[in-house]
């Protein structure tokens, strides 16, 4: 497309040296731009959990659509937790497609606490883009439940087993926060309401690890 415009003036005008012409005067110049179409319309991206009755049966189906598609590759799908990706499978894409296209991936090797997921869209020449991060709470050995979360006070957990564990409380700098803990009937209650906000990890003995946000 173009961008047309104008200069009124009776002075000279300076131009940059790496222009046609150095100077003008009362000029219409024109500007010439072109619009590369993207390679992948990614119109939807969803998770959603399968057998939650039962965690040691558990899985997550990630499902996303394509309005169009322009030498479109693969799309790797990376899993991860606190910000760390890797690539766990590749699905083939349509490679050029005008029409909807649906892709579906299901994943049962599943750690307990929040899985992050995320699509690598992969071009014909090499070059990719990402998706939106989506995630989604899974309970693999145990019925885990964090709420509210995010919180502005008191956190209540249920199916976590401490008789013999300690729980850590970290930041995004790896400072660790003392915090109350009471036991009631139903599980523990953690008191942050002293904490300054921001995002934290609730760690028990290196073995369940949970995101917190603090608001």
């Amino acid at each position: 497309g173009y961008i047309y415009g104008g200069i009124e003036s009776t002075v000279a005008n300076s131009f940059p040296n790496n222009t046609a012409a150095t100077s003008a005067s009362a000029t219409i110049y024109r500007v010439k731009f072109d619009l590369t179409a993207m390679p992948v319309e990614l119109t939807d991206f969803y998770l959603w959990a399968e057998d939650k009755a039962d965690c040691a049966k558990e899985r997550i189906t990630l499902r996303w659509h394509t309005a169009s598609e322009q030498n479109t590759r693969h799309f790797v799908i990376e899993r991860g937790r606190f910000g760390n990706f890797t690539p766990i499978a590749v699905v083939e894409a349509a490679g050029n497609s005008q029409t909807e296209q649906v892709y579906t991936y299901e994943d049962t090797q599943l750690e307990d606490g929040t899985m992050y997921y995320r699509l690598k869209i992969v071009d014909e020449d090499g070059s990719f883009s990402y998706s939106s991060i989506r995630s989604i709470p899974v309970c693999k050995n145990g019925r885990i439940t964090i709420s509210p979360n995010p919180t502005q006070g008191n956190v209540f957990i249920t199916g976590l087993d401490v008789s013999s564990s300690t729980l850590e409380l970290t930041d995004a700098q790896g400072r660790t926060w003392p915090v109350r803990v009471s036991h009631t009937n139903n599980g523990l209650v953690l008191d942050l309401a002293k904490l300054p906000v921001g995002v934290y990890l609730l760690q028990l003995d290196n073995d369940w690890t949970e995101r917190i946000v603090k608001q």
